[in-house]
């Protein structure tokens, strides 16, 4: 069983709570946060 990657988690949750902009830079340190946002 696959286990949900906490980036994943993350922007499910921020879809639930209706946000669609996110401001930011990305860098090594939110990789993983701007590849689950580029999968949905």
């Amino acid at each position: 069983m696959f286990r949900k990657k906490a980036g994943d988690a993350m922007m499910d949750l921020l879809i639930e709570w209706g946000v669609d902009h996110i401001y930011g830079m990305p860098g090594d340190s939110i990789n993983s946060l701007i590849l689950s946002l580029s999968k949905k």
